[in-house]
């Protein structure tokens, strides 16, 4: 993700409403949380997977980058 959205939530960053994606999975440095919730906060070295037509995910990568 890109370092401007690190801090913030799931939840405020509407990754869903925007992309269309769901999160199914965080990896950060304690390591992986499945199905996370809205309050999730992104940390640096964080890792997002998600799940989304190929379009959605494009859309996802565009708006959060490819890190």
């Amino acid at each position: 993700m890109k370092d401007e959205f690190k801090g913030q939530t799931i939840k405020d960053l509407d990754v869903r409403g925007l992309t269309g994606v769901n999160i199914i999975a965080y990896k950060d440095l304690d390591g992986f949380v499945f199905n996370p919730t809205p309050e999730t906060i992104f940390v640096d070295g964080g890792v997002v997977i998600v799940l989304g037509t190929e379009n959605e995910i494009r859309t996802f990568i565009s708006y959060f980058g490819k890190y």
